[in-house]
């Protein structure tokens, strides 16, 4: 199959914006939807894995986090204060070469589940310097193919997170 590079993969509107992950373009783009439905793209930016999966973004709208779902993709963090002009602060990769596919923030807390490797949590309040904080692996596979945890759901208001493994089943933990 042939896609276009305008393909987005997921969008995630929030608070007058909307973050589209143009994974085959790999980059994620920034709207202005304040003005529905006219649509300003206010940036573009290209993330470095080149294959942008999803995009999430903190209650204030300033921290940025996007996925890159290609083997051995990582996760990058930027600062959105100024929606037109995305400033890189930190790429952070799984420890075991695991691919990352979807990405949470809450709080000082990224979620982020990553195939193999399993399910991890990360403080960004120092969004320069994001540091794992723990990890739960729901998966015998430890390469940095598509199996294991492909999704994490940490919106409960219990705390309790939610993981999707493909082959072992549902996991929450806490």
């Amino acid at each position: 199959a042939t896609y276009s590079a305008a393909y987005v993969h997921d969008s995630y509107p929030y608070n007058g914006h909307t973050y589209l992950a143009q994974i085959f373009a790999g980059n994620v783009r920034i709207l202005s939807t304040a003005s529905f439905p006219t649509l300003t793209t206010l940036s573009t930016t290209t993330t470095p894995g080149v294959f942008t999966h999803n995009a999430w973004v903190n209650k204030a709208s300033t921290l940025m986090v996007t996925a890159d779902e290609n083997r051995g993709g990582c996760l990058t963090f930027y600062d959105i204060t100024n929606k037109s002009a995305p400033i890189q602060l930190a790429t952070l990769c799984s420890p075991s070469g695991a691919t990352v596919h979807n990405v949470f923030i809450l709080g000082n807390v990224c979620f982020c589940s990553s195939y193999s490797a399993g399910f991890y949590a990360i403080d960004v309040s120092l969004p320069t310097t994001p540091r794992l904080i723990c990890s739960y692996d729901t998966s015998p596979q430890t390469n940095n193919d598509y199996h294991g945890c492909w999704g994490c759901f940490p919106f409960q208001p219990s705390g309790k997170v939610y993981l999707s493994d493909m082959q072992t089943g549902f996991h929450i933990v806490e």
